[in-house]
């Protein structure tokens, strides 16, 4: 089944794309971007969500299991490099002899054939010299299952985001899982890359040539001479564990006064005129002309046209002139209230009272975690047509 897959097109495209292998001077493109980024400094999702947006909308589920295969030997020589950065110079050099009798296709093998290729590049310098400074009591000691669990905690984030785009594709649920089993298991098993329960983070690999060793030879070699030319940056990168974080509001002042005085008098930049009545995305922070056609685009007004471009159809939207912030919501509208309350915790709805108004957080919270969980239609209920005239 590989093999046919392999000589079709595009999928021949993603092996080249993915290997460096076979690239000719009609992918300059992907050439370029190759040599000036190696493939282990890469961000094997980005790769992955790239191919997808790439690929035909018909792929299949046996296409899309051989993408992720090819993706998870990247990122598993990723994860050796990053794991061999942490290691001390005898370790190093005890690992280093250890591989070498051993088939390259273990753990102890390739990590061997890592250390090797990447000793004679400037990446452990700093590292050596920080190991000088540190008693040897503090100093860890990396056995083959520490190395295994270090590898499989630096796949975990590329294995749930291939997992979700499984279950988008091909609706696919997860079988149960089985008693005792770890994340890492679980994943592996749902995108086909080893359905045995006792798995390491070798046994997953799946390598469509029949040497390996020369693929990752040269992954190293592309490695090496970017190290030796640029040794902060790409060690940097290499230590560089990815931090997920939830979708944002904007930060706002404490004071309401502070967002008067720097929106009120503004011109927008869409129409270059003081809007009559502005408007603040509290998404992205962009200023906007509300219910106002001076920016009218594609026979929607700025806000409507702003909460498409912005948030799919949802937008919300601080006024200047009154506190209160509007919710678009495809095309319905609705006033949510306001997210800045005086020392009593009222409303000043148009400024008419003219107290000093405080940001609420906890209303301010509250807006966002309607807007998160997509809770507008049930948490409002006074909605009205906006006829694209906000």
């Amino acid at each position: 089944m590989h093999s046919k897959i392999l000589t079709t097109k595009p999928y021949t495209d993603v092996w080249s794309h993915i290997t460096g292998i076979g690239l000719t001077e009609q992918s300059n493109s992907v050439s370029v971007y190759l040599k000036d980024v190696p493939l282990l400094l890469r961000d094997p999702t980005a790769i992955l969500i790239q191919l997808i947006l790439t690929l035909p909308s018909t792929i299949e589920k046996e296409h899309y299991q051989l993408i992720v295969k090819m993706l998870y030997n990247v990122i598993f020589i990723q994860a050796l490099v990053s794991t061999s950065c942490k290691f001390t110079a005898e370790e190093r050099e005890a690992w280093r002899k250890k591989g070498r009798p051993v088939p390259f296709q273990t753990l102890e093998g390739m990590l061997s054939h890592v250390i090797t290729r990447l000793e004679v590049s400037r990446l452990y310098d700093d590292i050596d010299m920080i190991d000088k400074d540190i008693p040897a009591i503090c100093q860890s000691v990396w056995s083959p299952q520490s190395v295994d669990y270090a590898v499989q905690d630096y796949c975990l984030p590329f294995l749930k985001t291939a997992s979700l785009i499984r279950f988008h594709l091909f609706e696919e649920e997860f079988p149960p899982p089985k008693e005792d089993a770890t994340d890492f298991q679980i994943l592996i098993s749902y995108l086909g890359l080893y359905n045995g329960f006792d798995s390491s983070s070798a046994t997953c690999l799946n390598w469509l040539i029949e040497e390996p060793m020369t693929l990752t030879r040269l992954w190293c070699s592309e490695l090496v001479n970017f190290i030796n030319e640029q040794p902060t940056d790409s060690k940097s990168l290499l230590m560089y564990t990815p931090t997920w974080h939830p979708p944002q509001l904007i930060v706002l002042p404490h004071h309401y006064y502070k967002i008067f005085q720097s929106y009120n008098s503004r011109q927008c930049g869409m129409c270059s005129s003081v809007p009559k009545d502005p408007a603040l995305c509290l998404v992205c922070g962009q200023y906007l002309c509300f219910r106002q056609s001076c920016c009218q685009q594609q026979s929607s007004y700025e806000c409507v046209h702003h909460s498409v471009q912005c948030g799919a159809g949802t937008g919300m939207f601080l006024l200047i002139n009154s506190s209160t912030v509007v919710v678009i919501r495809g095309p319905r509208a609705t006033l949510w209230g306001s997210i800045y309350l005086d020392d009593h915790g009222e409303e000043d709805r148009e400024l008419k009272r003219g107290k000093p108004l405080f940001l609420s957080q906890e209303r301010y919270n509250l807006l966002k975690q309607q807007w998160l969980s997509h809770s507008f239609d049930h948490s409002c209920k006074r909605w009205i047509w906006h006829l694209d005239r906000l």
